[in-house]
């Protein structure tokens, strides 16, 4: 009985984590077909703005002027106001605009400190 049991609550685990991953690819096809309407298009373009704020924030401020307190306060206010361009323009994408946005507070932040 307890074998029998292992063995279907194994196989419960095994179906969804299969509907888990179908869900995903599902959800993917529709953002390419539809646009961003999905939850997990917001993370994509989350991670697109942090990566660029990184690259940048290395290249700008490679002596590590600036706190990591003060680095926090940057990004959420870069990261807002991005994504809200993002949001109004309907797009997932970073275009050369948000990098230069980007670009520019992060310069300005670091020549407070010098």
């Amino acid at each position: 009985d307890r074998d029998r049991d292992r063995r279907d609550r194994d196989r419960d685990r095994r179906g969804r984590d299969r509907d888990r991953r179908n869900r995903d690819h599902r959800d993917q096809d529709r953002h390419r077909r539809e646009g961003c309407d999905a939850p997990e298009c917001d993370e994509h373009m989350m991670s697109r703005i942090e990566e660029a704020f990184n690259d940048e924030l290395f290249k700008c401020d490679a002596q590590r002027t600036l706190s990591q307190y003060d680095v926090g306060v940057l990004a959420n206010d870069i990261f807002g106001t991005v994504r809200g361009v993002m949001g109004d323009d309907n797009r997932t994408v970073l275009d050369e605009n948000d990098r230069d946005f980007i670009r520019r507070r992060i310069v300005a932040k670091v020549r407070e400190y010098r």
